[in-house]
């Protein structure tokens, strides 16, 4: 069976029309950027279609960035200079595997670089860049200024 690609997705879904896919493409091979992120920059398809379709094409379930709260324990799991280099947002520890949202969770380069990072195995899921790095600032920045004022009071 063919793996299908995300333009077609999104057509079968009647999300996109053939002729605005073939537009979409044609900009995508001028700027070299994933058609994901075109589609959405140009409003032709919602953030909602576009992760339910790439959640379907990529295999990975979805993860809606950035999440109202992360424990503290799970954001130590993974050196924030890690998450910013890999695009990664660690979510969830459950035993020895940590639920990380990823920009591109089917690259194994970066999900090694986290399982040796963390010691823990990674479960993969899906989500935009943007999305991710806004998490990223949100949950670390809160955690760096944690570390800081406890290191003014001597607490740890």
């Amino acid at each position: 069976m063919k793996k299908q690609r995300l333009g077609e997705v999104l057509v079968q879904r009647r999300s996109l029309t053939e002729e605005d896919l073939s537009r979409a493409i044609a900009i995508q091979q001028e700027k070299a950027i994933p058609l994901g992120e075109l589609l959405l920059q140009s409003g032709l398809v919602s953030k909602t279609e576009i992760a339910a379709a790439l959640a379907e094409v990529q295999g990975f379930p979805y993860a809606d960035c950035p999440p109202p709260m992360i424990e503290p324990e799970v954001l130590a799991l993974l050196p924030h200079f890690i998450a910013l280099r890999c695009c990664a947002l660690p979510l969830q520890s459950k035993g020895k595997t940590l639920v990380v949202a990823m920009a591109d969770p089917q690259n194994l380069l970066i999900r090694d670089e986290l399982r040796f990072s963390t010691g823990m195995e990674i479960s993969p899921r899906f989500s935009f860049r943007d999305d991710i790095l806004a998490g990223i600032r949100k949950h670390y920045g809160r955690a760096e200024a944690g570390d800081e004022s406890a290191a003014e009071t001597g607490e740890k």
